[in-house]
């Protein structure tokens, strides 16, 4: 299990060495935790739902963002709350920590992808980008992948920024 403190804090040579010496070009280490943000809405996030408050809609490839894989960010590189900050989505997000160790236990890898449009120690997980017409068990991979990743992100904790209003329900939801 990852150590709770900060990286800086794990004073060591070697870490001392890797800390001078580190970029967001570097690869990713199996030590690293991800972040990933999740749109602040009930299709994603629902605070009542206990061990399932993030959706596996959270981590099913959306086909205009996740072309080439789902996006995630370094936290050695940057804060949740600046994640939050820069996000685009009208109402919001949540921000979700997975550890590498999390991923490569499911087969995904990540690939460094600094991008100057993004924040600092933008990486991707290619296993997990939109693919138009999936056969029958690719789709029920992503689904069980979606779904284990959803009760992992729930089980870290979600970083919710100060003064995010509850979830909105989707547009596409039925009115009652």
């Amino acid at each position: 299990m990852a150590s709770k403190r900060g990286r800086r804090a794990r004073f060591c040579r070697r870490n001392l060495i890797r800390w001078l010496c580190y970029f967001e070009s570097c690869p990713v280490t199996a030590d690293e935790t991800l972040l990933h943000s999740i749109p602040n809405n009930q299709d994603y996030y629902k605070d009542e739902m206990g061990v399932w408050a993030v959706s596996p809609m959270a981590f099913k490839p959306h086909p205009k963002r996740d072309i080439d894989g789902m996006s995630f960010f370094r936290e050695d590189f940057t804060t949740p709350r600046k994640l939050a900050k820069a996000s685009r989505h009208p109402n919001g997000v949540r921000v979700c920590r997975l550890t590498v160790v999390e991923l490569t236990s499911l087969q995904l890898d990540t690939a460094v992808d600094p991008d100057p449009k993004e924040l600092p120690g933008h990486c991707i997980v290619p296993k997990l980008k939109y693919v138009k017409k999936l056969k029958p068990e690719e789709r029920q991979w992503i689904k069980k992948i979606s779904a284990d990743l959803a009760l992992r992100a729930t089980a870290n904790k979600v970083y919710s920024p100060p003064g995010l209003h509850a979830p909105f329900p989707s547009p596409n939801a039925p009115h009652v």
